[in-house]
């Protein structure tokens, strides 16, 4: 089994390397001495982590994030057109900045070390994903800089990314490690809702092309991204609501038609019980307090 070191990578002495590179089809099981915060922002394929009872197996797709720890076993099989964004952080680093990251809402769970659990994985809708990769950036901006202020710049750029993953209970969707499936044609209809879902949800269709009944549809469809279908597609239509809220002047009766709400009046009803604020007075929010959209009152 491979053993991976952190300074096997780079002859720089970085707290931290960035990686996105094509996977193979299947990576063997291998351990490493870092902490590796995982992207997959392509493709689809099986993870496998070593447990006390055998290997745990879980579908991943596009939109997932997990972490590995120091020492833990893993692997991937049944990859297809797979790729990730590979952060592999120094864990010394990661425990001095603890303290204060340890108050994010989901920290504990994913960077304790010698976890007992399976390994917890989120999944990013769209729009999120977008976030991510801005904070992507920043961190590598910050790895390729020569200033003096290098350090920093990657300290705040990692912290900035921690927080929009770990720290936000309206994007992001707690899964846990379920029996893995490698149904592509599931993971088509996810891809075909997430492109599309302003527009009407024809569940019966779905799971038809599919290959599934509806039932079993709906069962695996939450195994993948942690909702039932309709639920899914409503947080998909709500997100894509709020960045036209935060990005253009558009009424809100036309931004709910687009979104696929019957009109404003629904979309302010879901968007209330989803963020806690009206789209308009969400709004008005951003408008006196510019730029703070990660910020606003229950977001």
């Amino acid at each position: 089994m491979r053993y991976y070191q952190l300074q096997n990578f780079s002859n720089d002495d970085l707290p931290l390397i960035y990686k996105d590179i094509p996977q193979a089809t299947s990576i063997e099981l291998h351990k490493h001495d870092y902490i590796e915060l995982v992207f997959v922002h392509g493709g689809n394929g099986v993870h496998l982590l070593q447990g006390r009872d055998g290997l745990l197996t879980t579908s991943i797709i596009k939109g997932d994030v997990f972490t590995i720890l120091p020492g833990e076993c893993h692997a991937y099989r049944d990859c297809r057109d797979f790729r990730i964004y590979n952060l592999c952080i120094r864990t010394d680093y990661l425990q001095r900045l603890a303290p204060e990251l340890s108050k994010m809402t989901h920290y504990a769970r994913f960077f304790t070390l010698n976890r007992q659990d399976c390994t917890p994985r989120l999944h990013l809708s769209p729009t999120a994903f977008q976030q991510v990769e801005f904070h992507m950036r920043q961190i590598v901006n910050a790895l390729n800089s020569r200033r003096d202020i290098r350090l920093w710049a990657i300290q705040v750029s990692l912290e900035n990314l921690l927080l929009s993953v770990f720290d936000s209970d309206s994007s992001f969707i707690l899964t846990a490690t379920v029996e893995a499936t490698t149904d592509e044609r599931l993971f088509q209809s996810i891809k075909r809702l997430e492109l599309h879902p302003e527009r009407p949800l024809k569940l019966q269709e779905e799971a038809r092309l599919s290959g599934m009944s509806l039932s079993s549809y709906a069962h695996k469809f939450r195994q993948a991204v942690g909702y039932a279908p309709n639920e899914y597609v409503t947080f998909l239509r709500l997100e894509k609501a709020r960045w036209q809220i935060e990005e253009t002047n558009r009424p809100l009766t036309d931004i709910a038609l687009d979104c696929g709400f019957c009109d404003s009046n629904y979309l302010t009803r879901q968007f209330s019980k989803r963020y806690g604020i009206t789209p308009a007075r969400y709004r008005r929010f951003l408008r006196f307090y510019p730029g703070t959209s990660q910020t606003a009152p229950n977001l």
